[in-house]
């Protein structure tokens, strides 16, 4: 059945959020950028939230984030996600990669980091490509004033 979320009942062809399992929200995230082994990385807080809605299962999560400042980070970095992505128990696991920018970084090709995910965690994982594969060295490119702008949808459980 197609129609508008949220409004009057099924019969006249609009799905109330109460007909849709998991039900319909929308938010805002308090976003944090980890380094995977090391360092800290702060974040400017007019520019740490990220939008979400969530539609029973699936979840959107877009945003702008700016670094403020960082301390030696090393390693890959982690945007903290406001749901934990969903696992399976039929042997698909529900991993997912986003779209995302990057901008102001110390030196790397700015089109180069890459995103994705594992299940039953909270946390969107970024890498720098390196031609074939990608590398575990993201956090080191992160400076005060990087950006990161992102649009991530995954199923939580």
């Amino acid at each position: 059945m197609s129609g508008i979320v949220n409004s009057a009942g099924s019969r006249s062809g609009v799905i109330g959020s109460t007909e849709i399992p998991g039900g319909y929200e929308e938010g805002v995230h308090v976003a944090t950028i980890t380094p995977s082994t090391s360092g800290t990385v702060t974040m400017e807080g007019n520019y740490e939230r990220l939008s979400y809605t969530k539609i029973g299962r699936q979840v959107t999560v877009t945003g702008q984030l700016i670094v403020s400042g960082v301390s030696s980070p090393v390693g890959y970095f982690k945007i903290s996600l406001p749901f934990v992505i969903g696992s399976s128990t039929n042997g698909g696991e529900l991993r997912g990669c986003g779209s995302l920018t990057l901008a102001d970084v110390a030196s790397a090709d700015s089109g180069g980091f890459v995103s994705r995910t594992n299940e039953s965690t909270s946390y969107l994982m970024v890498y720098l490509g390196d031609g074939t594969t990608y590398q575990s060295d993201s956090a080191e490119q992160l400076a005060a004033n990087s950006v990161v702008y992102l649009t991530f949808t995954y199923f939580t459980t």
